[in-house]
C-alpha cells in the first residue's frame, strides 16, 4: 500500500490553476484527459466548472460512480489523436500523470486562447521504476520528452513552468 507524499501540495497547484481560469467567467468549460478511475477535476473540482469532458483511452474507467454527475461527459478517444471536441471549445485542460508530446497539438486546436493547461509530466518514481524493471521502459527518452513537451509549451503560449516533487 502506498501513500502519495505532497497530495494537498499537488491539489492546491491544480486549484489555484483552476482558479486563475475562473477570474472572468464562472462556470468554465474544461476536460480531465486521460482521467483513468481517480478523475481528478470531477473528483475535487466539479463545482468550478459547467461542464468537464472526461476523456480516456479505456472505457472501463467510466465505470465509477463518480461519472455519472450532471454536466460530465465521459468520452472514450485517445489523447494522440484529434480528439471529439470543438476548436477552442476549452477554458481548461488537465492531464495528469499520463501526458505525452504526442498529444500536446491535439490540446492546443481544443483550447481557447486565453485558456490554460495543467499538465503533470512525470519523469521519476516507484512507478516508472516498476515499468524500468518490469517492461524495460528507458527513461531516458522519458526525460528527452519532458524536454520537448517543455520547449513545445514555451514556443507556443505562455508558460508557468514550476518542477515539483512529490
Amino acid at each position: 500500500k502506498s501513500k502519495w507524499i505532497g497530495f494537498s501540495k499537488y491539489k492546491n497547484l491544480l486549484n489555484k490553476s483552476i482558479k486563475k481560469s475562473r477570474q472572468n467567467n464562472k462556470n468554465i468549460i474544461g476536460a480531465d484527459i486521460c482521467c483513468g478511475e481517480y478523475a481528478w477535476l470531477p473528483r475535487h473540482f466539479y463545482n468550478n466548472f459547467r461542464r468537464i469532458y472526461c476523456i480516456d483511452i479505456n472505457s472501463i474507467v467510466f465505470k465509477n460512480d463518480i461519472f455519472k454527475k450532471n454536466n460530465l461527459v465521459a468520452m472514450v478517444s485517445d489523447a494522440s489523436k484529434k480528439l471529439p471536441l470543438q476548436k477552442e471549445s476549452l477554458e481548461f485542460i488537465y492531464c495528469g500523470y499520463n501526458m505525452y508530446e504526442k498529444f500536446l497539438k491535439n490540446f492546443i486546436v481544443i483550447l481557447k486562447i486565453s485558456g490554460q493547461m495543467f499538465l503533470m509530466k512525470s519523469k521519476e518514481g516507484d512507478d516508472f521504476l516498476l515499468r524500468v524493471k518490469l517492461k524495460g521502459y528507458d527513461l531516458i527518452k522519458r526525460r528527452k520528452e519532458i524536454n520537448n513537451i517543455t520547449h513545445f509549451l514555451k514556443n507556443n503560449g505562455t508558460t508557468k513552468y514550476k518542477e515539483v516533487l512529490f
